[in-house]
């Protein structure tokens, strides 16, 4: 770099702050003025000197504020002229990236070097595209969902016109409802990513096979919590959590325990186990935490193989007894976006599991899992009842497809300001679809009905060709 010249300081650009601050020094000096709109004898030189800038710069600074006042479409200062002007010019349109972006095949987008290729625009210039409030392009992630038939939009459409109360035209509350679903907690992920300091040692993260990684199996039942007036949680709607394992003595000796200690022993679901869980774990635990006058229950789960029919008479027996009326419902195959637990709850108490101290151990894998299912908030589980509603709302305005946006109703911000709802309402586009389909009842029953892993009832559940053949039509002029 070329030395300074003594005597001589770089000519520095007044941000916008520092011309305001000098007008309204001058403005203040006008008040003592002898003579009106004249400043005093040796005022600009003060002023000059307070903010270490020539005479000049203030008698620029202040025509021009006097020319921003004068003018009727201003009536303001503006601080600098130079805002929309200064800077090189965009050597890239930013519109025209954008729309060579959108022509671009999707495997030469996977990653900004492919980007840079495909676009013949530098790395770093793409790059820089990625930040700014006008930025060209954005990583984004495209999860794999279920391929739908048009049998399955057709249970999909009628499961959603199922939950619109058709007095008010509202999704139910599901109040009256408990969730129920498995799912695989491991003990760590694969990749772990962190934010750490430059000069921090990474440590070691080893295991036998990343494949096979520690998992429990944990059957999950919640359902909607319950708050008073004054947002204080009565019923947090932990049904429970109960993990598939076994207590068995070891076969063998090993460095953790001696032959014949008890350990825990993962098992297989089966649908004997299943019905087991049901009638000995959930129904009970929902009779004893129910905080409703109302016994009339809904337990919703998905067809698995593994999963009982709604009919089952040993389940019947134990939901029926007393006073209490608990019942199964199947929710539409390949549809784990209205169960809430595959909606929202699992990831997020999957990664609150894995914030937690790490184990090593089966043992320890369940008591991080039941720590976070125990320090779950409530209120959480209630947000997700509502993204319920609203994909029940995307189903129906979709014709049953699951291509769909969740959309965000910013719930935090409703509660705070005392306006978050307990029920959505049904849009316009979804009423649509519920007067079409309103008077055709669709009932499920026991699994393999359509022959996938996760389908609904028996051969009879989906009624026969000419039920079916009305309302499939109904849903392609719908999407024509």
């Amino acid at each position: 770099q070329p030395e300074l010249v003594l005597g001589r300081q770089p000519k520095r650009e007044l941000s916008s702050e520092i011309r305001k601050e000098i007008v309204s020094a001058l403005l203040w000096e006008l008040k003592d003025a002898t003579v009106e709109g004249k400043f005093r004898s040796g005022v600009l030189s003060t002023v000059a000197n307070t903010f270490h800038v020539h005479t000049s710069t203030i008698r620029r600074i202040w025509s021009r504020a006097l020319s921003n006042f004068q003018d009727p479409n201003i009536r303001a200062f503006r601080a600098s002229p130079l805002k929309t002007k200064c800077g090189r010019k965009l050597k890239w349109n930013h519109d025209e990236v954008r729309e060579a972006v959108k022509a671009i095949p999707l495997n030469h987008k996977r990653t900004l070097r492919d980007l840079s290729t495909a676009l013949g625009i530098p790395l770093t210039t793409l790059h820089r595209m990625k930040d700014g409030d006008d930025r060209v392009i954005m990583p984004c992630t495209i999860a794999l969902k279920p391929a739908l038939t048009d049998i399955h939009k057709i249970a999909r459409v009628l499961f959603a016109c199922s939950k619109i109360d058709p007095i008010d035209l509202h999704f139910r509350d599901f109040y009256d409802y408990v969730h129920i679903d498995e799912k695989w907690f491991f003990i760590s992920e694969k990749a772990l990513r962190l934010y750490i300091a430059v000069d921090e040692d990474l440590p070691d993260r080893t295991c036998q096979n990343k494949d096979h990684i520690l998992k429990v199996m944990f059957l999950t039942a919640i359902a909607r919590p319950r708050f008073d007036i004054d947002g204080n949680c009565t019923f947090d709607g932990k049904i429970g959590l109960f993990p598939f394992v076994d207590y068995l003595p070891a076969r063998r000796s090993s460095t953790s325990h001696p032959r014949g200690a008890m350990v825990t022993t993962p098992f297989s679901v089966t649908k004997i186990k299943y019905r087991e869980f049901l009638v000995e774990k959930v129904v009970p635990a929902i009779k004893a935490k129910w905080p409703d006058r109302n016994r009339t229950i809904v337990i919703q789960h998905d067809g698995a193989p593994a999963h009982i029919s709604t009919n089952d008479l040993e389940f019947v027996a134990s939901a029926t007894a007393g006073i209490w009326n608990i019942k199964l419902e199947l929710q539409p195959p390949k549809s784990p976006d209205v169960n809430v637990l595959d909606l929202s709850f699992f990831r997020a108490l999957q990664a609150a599991q894995w914030r937690r101290t790490h184990a090593n151990t089966i043992d320890g894998l369940i008591q991080q899992v039941m720590e976070a299912f125990a320090d779950f908030d409530p209120r959480k589980i209630d947000y997700g009842f509502l993204t319920l509603q609203c994909c029940l709302d995307d189903i129906l305005k979709t014709n049953g497809n699951n291509n769909y946006k969740i959309k965000h109703m910013g719930k935090e911000a409703l509660l705070r300001m005392g306006l978050l709802p307990k029920r959505i309402a049904a849009s316009e586009s979804a009423l649509e679809a519920f007067n079409a389909f309103r008077d055709y009842p669709f009932s499920w029953g026991d699994n393999n009905a359509i022959g996938d892993n996760d389908a609904i009832g028996d051969d009879n559940a989906i009624g026969d060709d000419n039920e079916q053949r009305e309302p499939l039509q109904m849903i392609q002029q719908q999407e024509v």
